[in-house]
């Protein structure tokens, strides 16, 4: 053993895990017994080194546990980087298990697993398509399901799958389901794959209710888990003391070069404060800046300027960095040249020990799994909206670099934050991200048991998705907010007049009106006395601080603020951020050259960002911004929706809150799947087994299968909604407009002609009734092609029914102004019946 555990706590939490293990292995010889066990612990508390020594005592002996070589392990996790770190940590601390560890990748082929060796699995191999889960014949011998019953049913409880729980979190939405739905197979079993529940589980977990949640289905017998607390990591000096946090003051201009330089400063103390504690010990410690950065544009690989990041860097430190001292860990791998440097791509898991580095540049993929303890100091250019982010990667950089707390200098038992974008409001998010979810996995939520159900479109259906097609429905998109606003949609249809010659001075009237803006507002800010005290603010910011004890403090602690200068640099970025607030159609430059004085420049830079970052000044912007839109729109929509009708539609689309499109169905979609579902015949999204499940409610329900009883029924789709190929229909109330999904759209086929109904089940107390219907029966006017269009209500277990296409219904309809006019018309049109 390299590295054998010595600290107190763990060496004591082995000896019950080895306990636990051995326990599991007599319940499952004895009654056949399915077993899970885990071990729960925060961030550092050395969990990966724990379970190396567990191995290695099974594999090759202990004192508290005799050698059983013919013993098994399959480590399991969800995300192939995290899989590669903890073969390493493993083989790196275990160096008796250097020969046994072997990644299942693709290409592996066997009948079962083979005894003495250590397997790495991840769940992005086990996706539906993947090589390892295929069961075509002339591809493979075995499927990766059939290697797990094989060997479950050979070795039994002398094989163990670690499911590592712990530093989950990075995958979300769709991905993250998926994940636990495979995750689930080795749990619960999988029929659909002839795989039973593995033997004995072992789960690594950062809280014992997120592991508890994972297997709260399974059948099996639960072993009391294993529980390292903080605590106990705490007492040793594993983790940092404190987390002291920078952010903005409140009402100021973000000025994010400025606080890097502030962040470098901080770096470049805890280097010299470093150096001048290991001077005359054997240790070394090179700490880390750490700098997170905004995800690519279209511009390049990253929306912060990278380059003006050294350049700020090198100013403030000093300091000339050679190539390797500067990496990144951008998913695009290529050389960054930064500044005359070369910036190469570094894998995280080598940053740790690779002792040139000093500088990451990173995005958000670096803290899956990844320990640097050497991290120092970090630097965030991310917005308010990313508190998970950050705090994640924070949960990964607490770790003590000599694994003690530094009596002699208190300043080394801290790490520090810099969110120039964040208040002290939005800087407690980060607190609560990292304090809520067991400490190593900060915010991802607890594991989801509910599968995934890939659909796609049966062939028997074919000819019917062709059909819908050809038939041109209307789907009305009503969106919550513009996708654009009024500025941006003015700017691309004045574009566009320009370029097709329809209007060749739209774009420069446009920006002209814009600048006369700038203008009038800082001639109104200098005649109220109040111009030099707004550039004045664009001069200085206020940085505040708090900090926190960390797994201890649940709230910042805040400190004086104090003021800092802003540079040249600052404005400048300042400058091009308020471009984009204004389309980026360049108002800013031509301001400036409509002032013509270039001696005062930076002056008249800072002039148009206070236009911009006033909420007066931008609301009239966008005001005549939608007048002008309209203009144009009214003006020139004919012409150009002749000229270059595909140009012209989105943009029109984009900049009104209404729009009408063509309905087209999709031919694949992933959708959720529970024990509370039922499986639906003639659905025409079907799964592999050509099965598909939904959960109907009641009237649902009744209502399709009435309609399946029908002579000439064909086939049906659930219409979902907000889904990218949903069928909508608009209506309005008196908050303004909104959107219905019929639930049931239904095809008929009779004498060899297809027809289309849209039913709409819906609960009579709802106070949205009467509107729906009015946006249903215009609906039904604007599409002659369907052939019934049906709000539908259930009355003493008889499904009562308003066909919009009906012509009587229609003419009834002419009266009905409320909901209980409504009720009325459904009385009269079903009672009779």
């Amino acid at each position: 053993m390299k590295g054998k555990i010595e600290i107190g706590f763990q060496t004591k939490r082995l000896k019950e895990l080895i306990g636990r293990c051995k326990q599991a292995q007599q319940g499952y010889k004895d009654y056949g017994d399915n077993q899970i066990l885990s071990m729960t612990a925060p961030t550092g508390s050395g969990k990966t080194m724990i379970m190396a020594e567990l191995i290695e005592s099974f594999l090759r002996g202990s004192q508290d546990c005799p050698a059983q070589e013919n013993a098994l392990f399959l480590w399991l996790s969800d995300d192939p980087e995290l899989n590669r770190q903890s073969r390493l940590k493993i083989e790196k601390h275990a160096e008796l298990l250097n020969f046994t560890c072997i990644t299942i990748d693709g290409d592996f082929d066997k009948e079962e697993l083979q005894d003495g060796k250590v397997y790495f699995l991840n769940t992005d191999k086990l996706r539906v398509g993947s090589k390892l889960v295929s069961n075509k014949k002339d591809e493979r011998n075995y499927s990766i399901w059939q290697t797990l019953q094989n060997t479950r049913e050979h070795k039994g409880q002398r094989f163990f799958v670690i499911i590592d729980e712990a530093h989950r979190g990075m995958k979300e939405g769709k991905e993250k389901q998926e994940a636990n739905s495979i995750i689930q197979k080795f749990i619960l079993g999988s029929p659909s794959d002839n795989l039973e529940p593995m033997p004995i589980i072992i789960g690594m977990s950062a809280t014992i209710e997120r592991f508890n949640k994972l297997i709260e289905h399974a059948e099996a017998n639960k072993l009391k888990p294993v529980n390292i607390t903080p605590a106990e990591v705490r007492s040793f000096g594993l983790l940092k003391d404190k987390i002291e946090i920078k952010y903005a003051g409140e009402n100021q201009v973000q000025m994010d070069f400025s606080v890097l330089k502030c962040a470098a400063h901080e770096w470049m103390e805890k280097c010299k404060n470093w150096h001048e504690y290991c001077k005359d010990k054997p240790e070394k410690v090179n700490p880390i800046f750490i700098i997170q950065v905004e995800n690519k544009n279209d511009k390049g690989v990253s929306s912060t300027d990278l380059e003006a990041c050294m350049e700020a860097i090198e100013e403030e430190t000093g300091m000339t960095f050679n190539k390797g001292e500067v990496v990144h860990t951008f998913g695009e791998k290529d050389d960054l040249r930064l500044n005359g440097l070369v910036v190469p791509y570094m894998d995280p898991s080598r940053i740790q020990d690779d002792e040139s580095v000093k500088i990451v540049f990173f995005k958000d993929k670096i803290t899956t799994g990844w320990d640097c303890p050497r991290a120092e100091t970090m630097m965030s250019f991310r917005r308010a909206t990313d508190p998970t982010y950050i705090a994640q990667l924070m949960g990964r950089m607490v770790r003590t670099p000599l694994k003690r707390r530094i009596r002699e200098d208190n300043t080394l038992n801290n790490v520090h934050l810099y969110l120039p974008y964040f208040d002290k409001k939005t800087a407690e998010t980060v607190v609560k991200a990292l304090m809520d979810e067991g400490y190593d996995n900060v915010s991802s939520g607890s594991a989801n048991s509910k599968e995934i159900q890939t659909l796609s479109l049966s062939e028997k259906y074919r000819d019917v998705y062709e059909w819908i097609k050809s038939i041109q429905l209307d789907t009305w998109l009503v969106k919550k907010w513009k996708i654009n606003s009024y500025l941006t949609s003015l700017t691309r249809l004045a574009t566009l007049l320009m370029t097709k010659g329809v209007d060749v001075n739209a774009k420069r009237d446009v920006v002209n009106a814009i600048v006369g803006k700038v203008a009038t507002y800082i001639d109104k800010l200098k005649a109220d006395s109040l111009y030099e005290d707004k550039i004045g603010e664009l001069s200085k910011y206020m940085l505040k601080g708090g900090s926190l004890e960390f797994l201890v403090d649940k709230e910042l602690t805040e400190s004086e603020g104090e003021y800092n200068v802003v540079t040249e640099q600052d404005i400048e970025r300042e400058f091009k951020y308020a471009e984009t607030r204004l389309s980026s159609l360049g108002i800013g430059i031509s301001y400036c050259k409509y002032v013509n004085d270039d001696e005062n420049i930076i002056e008249h830079k800072k002039e148009f960002i206070l236009f911009t970052l006033s909420e007066e000044c931008m609301e009239e912007v966008e005001n005549d911004a939608k007048e002008r839109f309209l203009n144009y729109q009214n003006q020139y929509g004919g012409v150009l929706s002749e000229m270059c009708k595909d140009e012209y539609d989105p943009i029109i689309r984009d900049g009104d809150e209404v729009s009408c499109h063509k309905w087209e169905y999709t031919v694949r979609d992933e959708f959720t799947k529970n024990d509370k579902m039922e499986h639906y015949d003639k659905h025409m999204l079907v799964d592999e087994n050509r099965q598909s499940f939904f959960k109907l409610d009641e009237w649902e329900d009744a209502a399709l299968k009435e309609e399946m009883a029908k002579e000439g029924f064909h086939c049906w789709i659930r219409n979902l909604p907000r889904k990218p190929w949903s069928l909508s229909i608009k209506y309005e109330d008196k908050t303004g407009w909104h959107d219905t999904y019929p639930d049931l759209i239904i095809i008929r086929k009779d004498n060899g002609n297809y027809s289309i109904a849209l039913l709409e089940p819906h609960w009579e107390i709802k106070k949205d009734n009467y509107y729906k219907a009015k946006g249903m029966l215009e609906y039904s006017k604007q599409n002659e092609q369907v052939s019934r269009i049906e709000l539908i209500r259930m009355v003493d277990d008889n499904l009562w029914r308003l066909d919009f296409k009906d012509a009587v219904i229609r003419n009834k309809m002419k009266d009905v102004k409320d909901n209980e006019m409504l009720d009325v018309l459904f009385h009269k049109m079903n009672k009779s019946m």
